[in-house]
Order: C-alpha cells, then structure tokens, then sequence
C-alpha cells in the first residue's frame, strides 16, 4: 500500500531520518545568532551558497551527526570556497555531533582554509 501512494511513502521516509535532520534548521538559526549573522534562505540550495553568512567576514556551512566521525569531501570545501572567494569571506565548515537520542550537543569543530587560518592569526596579532 505506501509503495502506490506517494504521500504514505513520503511520510515513511519522514519518519526514518535522523535527529540532526530535524534540528538542522533550529541549530543553523542558533549558530548565525552566536555568530552575528544569518541564515541563508533554502540552506544556500538557491543562489547564495552556505547555511549562514556574516556578510562581508565569514560564509559557513553546517553539518551535523550522530555518528562518531564525519567525513569532509573536497566538494564540500570547493563548495564553500568557491562561494565566499567571490566575496573575500572566510570560508567554513562547522561540524556538531549530537547525541542520537537527547539530540544535544556534544561539541562543534569549525574547519577553515589554512589560508583564512593565517590571515586570522596574523590581523590578531597587529
């Protein structure tokens, strides 16, 4: 029966994803808040690439997992470079791993260009 009727088999695929597939948009809010910035509209699937962007300073993309490891692929990176080159912003993959059950978090790691790395310490520094 859920295999004929699409709206039964959208809702059995609703019900298996996972919980950083729901949070998402609550901690993508959370993350722009905490940075001075804001989200991007449809999680950067239109125009302006990134889930959050500090106009001008930074351009992030968030990800989240259950698991105890996640992988970052060169699409990813090229992804966000590519976008925030154009606009001399500092390009980032923020990683949070959460619980599975609670859902809470359990540590973030921001990854960045070690060139936006060496501009960062260097502007500290003067």
């Amino acid at each position: 029966m859920t295999e004929r009727n699409p709206i039964l088999r959208r809702l059995s695929h609703s019900l298996k994803q996972s919980k950083g597939f729901w949070q998402s948009p609550k901690k993508e809010k959370n993350l722009a808040k905490r940075v001075g910035g804001r989200t991007t509209s449809a999680s950067g699937s239109k125009g302006e690439k990134g889930d959050v962007r500090k106009v001008g300073i930074a351009r992030l993309e968030h990800k989240i997992t259950e698991r105890k490891s996640f992988s970052v692929t060169r699409e990813m990176v090229e992804k966000i470079v590519n976008a925030s080159i154009a606009c001399e912003e500092i390009a980032a993959i923020v990683v949070e791993f959460i619980d599975g059950v609670t859902g809470k978090s359990e540590g973030e790691l921001a990854i960045i260009p070690i060139d936006d790395l060496i501009r960062l310490l260097q502007d500290d520094s003067k």
